[in-house]
This record gives C-alpha cells, structure tokens and sequence, in this order.
C-alpha cells in the first residue's frame, strides 16, 4: 500500500505494558497443548514440541512493543509472534534458495542475533553495513516467521555469501513496490505500509540517483519499521527536526524498530540527514 500524508498527520498513542509471557503461552497451548513450555522469566520461554528439541525463545521485542503501545496492539502483536512460534515448532524450516530474502535490520541487532547464531550453531549470519545505524541480513521467508541465515547454511545451497546476498535482494525487491516519481514525493511524504521487509527498499541505493538529483539533495527516506517507510522532501530547517520527532516516535513504538534517523541519498550510499 502507498499513500501520501502530511506531516503533521503522522499521529501515534501509547499505553502500558501487558504479562507478555502468560499470554504467548497461552496461546502457543492452544495449537501445541502436548509441548513442553517454561517460562524461564519474564523475557524468556523454553519451547519443547513432541519429537523436537527445546528452543529459547526471547519476549524482549513483543515485552517492548506493548510497554508503549495500547491493549489490543499488544494483543495482536501477542497473536502474531505465538504463530511464528507454532510454524517454528510443526513446519519444514528448510532453508532454501527461493526462501531467500535480504532485510534491513538495526546494526545493535544484527550484533546481538549473530552472537546467538554463533553460540547456537556455530555460525554467522551473512550481513553487511548499510548506513548509519542499520546493516542488511540474510534472512529466510517462512509464511509467519522470519528466520536469519548464517554462512553454514549456505552451503548446501552451492552459494558464498556474496552470490546469496545478491539473489537474496532480487527476490526482495521483487516483492516491493517500484520506486516514486518526482510528483509523488516533491512536497509531500509518501507512506508505504503493509510490506514484511519494507525497509528493503534501501538496497541498492543507485537505484535512487535520479529521484535524489531531481528533488535537488531534498529527498529523505526514513524507515521506523518494515511496514512504514517514508519517502518524501524536506529541507534541512525546523521541518526535518519535526519528522524526525515523527520518526523516532513511530520507531519507538513498532513492532520490530528499524531505524529513528533518517536518510539522504549520496553517491556513496545512504547517509543519516544532519
């Protein structure tokens, strides 16, 4: 979906927090009633289904979310992840090539999961810097869950992780919408909503210079969440200090935060706007 705003139609509502753990729990029950489920503390589930091995699963994403947003927002949110959770537990989680999908993801995650991948399996996931702040990642595409691939996995694939990263980002691209005109952005914000890996419309940043020479160094692309980004012009004044407000408001209270800063074009790649 995309659609224009103005500015000061970027309007978000928090609330408190929710007992995150007690409800993912209860939902994972009701598919899986016959796995073993603890819950360690208020942040973390172990997950053994029948005939599988235990899984650590971490609450601190969804803990986040429903500590800023409202009750039913938490609720939704809690139904989502327990899916993932369930398709983890009874799916075929084989990676493969058609699977393959880069996503954009905040550089202090992409630290934190590859020091789990590691002590997990002994593997890193393949990713590299994107901008300020946010680095791209491999990652696999399952119907409810999204799991991140690490370079041991690529072998059985016939790929480096150079090959995958390429054929990971066409098949991203593919799945997202083209880039805006000059009309569609000059003046105004463009929204593009209700897409997994939204923030993948950062790749390939060469795609971008004749919309960033046309709007004359104007353009911005701020990407709060996979399902908001941001496209539009705005000069380097008390406007760019009110979006970014906006921004970090909409990054703080996402369901899986991409980045508060926001971006400008440069023949080197993305960088944040000063």
């Amino acid at each position: 979906m995309r659609y224009t705003v103005s500015l000061t139609a970027i309007m978000l509502t928090a609330a408190g927090p929710s007992d995150v753990a007690g409800q993912v729990v209860m939902r994972v029950y009701r598919s899986l009633p016959d796995a073993a489920i603890t819950i360690v503390n208020a942040s973390t589930l172990k997950i053994k289904p029948a005939g599988r091995s235990e899984t650590t699963i971490s609450l601190d994403r969804i803990r986040d979310f429903c500590s800023v947003n409202d009750a039913d927002a938490c609720r939704g949110e809690e139904d989502k992840f327990a899916e993932g959770i369930v398709e983890m537990a009874t799916s075929d989680y084989a990676i493969t090539r058609d699977r393959l999908r880069v996503i954009v993801r905040d550089t202090a995650y992409v630290r934190g999961s590859a020091a789990t991948l590691a002590a997990k399996k002994g593997s890193i996931p393949v990713n590299a810097p994107l901008a300020e702040g946010i680095s791209l990642v491999l990652a696999a595409d399952f119907p409810n869950t999204t799991s991140l691939v690490g370079d041991e996995s690529l072998k059985p694939l016939g790929l480096d992780g150079q090959a995958a990263l390429a054929l990971g980002t066409d098949q991203v691209l593919k799945d997202l919408p083209s880039l805006p005109s000059l009309d569609e952005v000059k003046g105004k914000i463009l929204v593009i909503s209700d897409y997994d890996y939204g923030a993948s419309m950062l790749l390939r940043p060469e795609r971008w210079r004749a919309l960033a020479e046309g709007t004359n160094g104007m353009l911005f692309v701020a990407v709060p969440s996979d399902n908001n980004v941001l496209i539009g012009t705005v000069p380097p004044d008390a406007s760019l200090a009110k979006l970014r407000e906006l921004v970090s408001q909409d990054y703080a209270t996402a369901s899986r935060g991409v980045s508060p800063l926001i971006y400008r074009w440069s023949p080197g790649g993305w960088v944040a706007a000063k």
